[in-house]
């Protein structure tokens, strides 16, 4: 890394990428797991839950991070989803005997999915991508080595392992499940293999995530140095109940900051849940249909239910892994170039962001690709020509969209350090992108393709909302999030490049 990293916070950012790999593992064995065993209305149920509970406990989050033992909770959250997905292949495994996978695994599924949307909210919350650089930097008093270039890389190699992982796993994963689809025997015990391994690897993942953490803390203060509470004592519900206690003078703190910094929150979190939403919801649906239907998709609800059975499922599961790798490696190249150009990036200020948003629009509007090459916009693909296109569509998605989620969480990270109160800010950050998330996905999944609606509905809907969402960006966004052109000069922030970044509290929300 060009940037100098002193010994904690490189201990701090090896847990994070190893934990980034443990969520790219996650990513890409979900989907298909819950196609091989419940079906694709398993898909919907599951981010339902899940968003449900990140929805709920979101909000107090952060605060309980903030004031709180943030190494407790994050290591406690940690081996929380080591035990959800040591239990999800056993209680396969276990219900399988009895022939109940609608009864009683489905909906046990969905609650253990529900827990895990309470941990992951508490372990994101000194996420990278969400500020956590910052945040732990500050306990450990090293706030002054933070600089942009810093946050810049930190951000850009989080985003390539998560990615990255990604890109190697879901071949492993579209590898098995299409070896189980065409193999003879019982296809309901070979889908608990494909669980089990892959369990094992997510197990291993998070259990040294947990470790490295570990390290991370041994040197932590027990607070942070800005924040301006004493830390809370007690359990994990008490951490939690005072940060509920908080949330409302949080809130009204950070809605009293620049701006600027507001849309950098809300930019940052449309993004992530955009691309949440891509792979959570849109592409295992339309991997499923192109797997059931050879000779082209289905546009009726009726046909997409009744056809997607046995070894279709595991075929759909594949194909979604085949799609999501090939468009991670977009993301990854994404991320390639803004860690490598992350100096050059910082020198050149406001004019590189600028360029970013650029990115956001034609990202958005590329991913309209993929409802239209579906759904019959170029005639005589055949099934083998719309798949490899869809493919190119989202690669394309990927590459325009990741760039400028990396500079967006580079940008707000600068700002909230500047605040009185950083802390407070990156909690409430945290809190507010795994809200709107959990709100996209699980909105998104409500609206899946089912017997009430049709799949072209559907993908259009999908099509058209992160279109809309790129052009958006690209319109308004400069202004919104860098302000005007001719706003004067901008002093940067200790031995920070990007400028324009001092927070006044008096400035509004949108820029005349």
């Amino acid at each position: 890394m060009g940037a100098d990293v002193p010994g904690p916070l490189r201990r701090y950012r090896d847990a994070q990428l190893l934990s980034a790999v443990g969520f790219g593992v996650w990513w890409v064995l979900l989907s298909p797991a819950i196609l091989a065993t419940i079906g694709p209305k398993g898909v919907g149920g599951a981010r339902i839950a899940y968003n449900a509970a990140l929805f709920v406990v979101s909000p107090v989050a952060g605060g309980a991070v903030e004031r709180g033992d943030a190494l407790r909770l994050l290591t406690w959250s940690s081996l929380g989803r080591v035990v959800v997905y040591a239990a999800a292949p056993l209680l396969w495994a276990f219900v399988r005997q009895y022939d109940r996978v609608d009864y009683v695994f489905a909906p046990s599924f969905f609650a253990l999915m529900a827990a895990d949307g309470v941990f992951v909210a508490l372990v994101n919350v000194a996420s990278i991508d969400c500020g956590g650089t910052d945040l732990i930097a500050a306990r450990l008093g090293l706030g002054a080595a933070v600089t942009d270039e810093l946050r810049d890389q930190f951000n850009a190699l989080h985003q390539l392992f998560l990615d990255g992982s990604m890109v190697v796993g879901a071949p492993a994963v579209a590898v098995a499940l299409y070896v189980a689809a065409t193999t003879s025997g019982d296809l309901p015990n070979q889908s608990l293999a494909l669980l089990g391994a892959l369990g094992a690897v997510m197990v291993v993942s998070f259990g040294v995530a947990v470790a490295l953490y570990g390290v991370v803390g041994a040197a932590a203060p027990a607070r942070t140095p800005n924040s301006d509470e004493p830390p809370a004592k007690g359990g994990l519900l008490r951490q939690m109940g005072g940060a509920l206690r908080a949330l409302p003078s949080d809130a009204s703190y950070v809605a009293s900051l620049d701006g600027r910094l507001l849309w950098r929150v809300f930019f940052l979190a449309i993004d992530t849940a955009v691309e949440d939403a891509v792979v959570a919801v849109v592409l295992p649906a339309l991997a499923n249909e192109l797997a059931c239907h050879p000779h082209g998709i289905a546009t009726t609800g009726a046909a997409y239910a009744e056809h997607c059975d046995g070894e279709w499922r595991l075929r759909g599961g594949a194909y979604l892994s085949v799609i999501v790798a090939v468009g991670k490696i977009g993301g990854v190249l994404a991320g390639v170039v803004m860690h490598a150009r992350a100096a050059e990036h910082q020198a050149q200020g406001d004019a590189h962001y600028r360029k970013l948003f650029k990115s956001s629009l034609l990202g958005g509007l590329s991913f309209l690709g993929v409802p239209a090459v579906a759904l019959g916009a170029v005639p005589g693909l055949g099934r083998d020509g719309t798949y490899a296109l869809i493919c190119l569509a989202t690669f394309g998605f990927f590459l325009l969209m990741t760039m400028p989620k990396i500079g967006f969480a580079t940008l707000l990270q600068h700002m909230a350090t500047a605040s009185d109160a950083p802390g407070r800010v990156f909690g409430f950050t945290a809190a507010f992108i795994m809200v709107v998330d959990s709100l996209v996905v699980a909105g998104l999944s409500l609206c899946a393709p089912s017997a009430a609606m049709k799949l072209s509905t559907f993908l259009w809907i999908a099509g058209g909302s992160v279109a809309a969402i790129g052009l958006f960006e690209g319109a308004c966004g400069p202004r919104l999030v860098l302000g005007a052109k001719g706003d004067g000069p901008r002093p940067s922030l200790g031995a920070d490049a990007l400028g324009g970044d001092t927070l006044d509290t008096a400035r509004p929300l949108i820029n005349a």
